[in-house]
């Protein structure tokens, strides 16, 4: 609701996930929102357990994301 849509929060989301330069508002929406260090934490757990228990599903993962 902070960000005024779920399209804006997605977006914000997925540049802070693949360290996509943001402008100042963005930074200051990322700083209000605490997403480093609440769903980016969460996401990078995630995935380290995806990587470890489920190593073939990250690898197709992987696969898609490098496409």
């Amino acid at each position: 609701m902070k960000m005024g849509s779920s399209f804006d929060y997605y977006n914000l989301v997925e540049k802070c996930l693949l360290d996509v330069s943001l402008t100042d508002k963005e930074r200051r929406s990322e700083q209000d929102l605490e997403i480093q260090n609440n769903i980016l934490k969460e996401i990078k757990g995630l995935s380290m357990c995806l990587s470890r228990f489920k190593p073939s599903d990250w690898n197709k993962f992987l696969d898609v994301v490098i496409k």
